[in-house]
């Protein structure tokens, strides 16, 4: 089942300012934030994250720089994105040895 990111409680997780006083770039501070959320289980697998849009505006960064960050967990393949359905949380790889 596909849950979308929607109640308050779970709103709040995403809300936030990043640090300009640092050298770190503002896209990998939202990186290693999403990592972050996904990795404690705040996110869980198939949970789907707001638009785009709905980050820039939560977090005060650019669409490009939420883009970038995202782009980054999909190479990860921590995130899924679907056309025309939205960036959703993947289930853990089991690895086998």
């Amino acid at each position: 089942m596909i849950k979308m990111i929607v109640n308050e409680e779970q709103k709040s997780i995403f809300n936030g300012t990043l640090a300009t006083n640092t050298t770190e770039p503002l896209y990998l501070q939202l990186f290693n934030h999403l990592k972050h959320l996904i990795d404690s289980g705040e996110l869980h697998p198939l949970d789907q994250l707001p638009p785009e849009v709905e980050l820039s505006k939560q977090f005060k960064v650019s669409r490009i720089t939420v883009r970038k960050a995202i782009a980054e967990l999909v190479d990860c393949d921590l995130l899924t994105r679907k056309q025309g359905m939205g960036t959703f949380v993947n289930k853990p790889k089991i690895e086998r040895t």
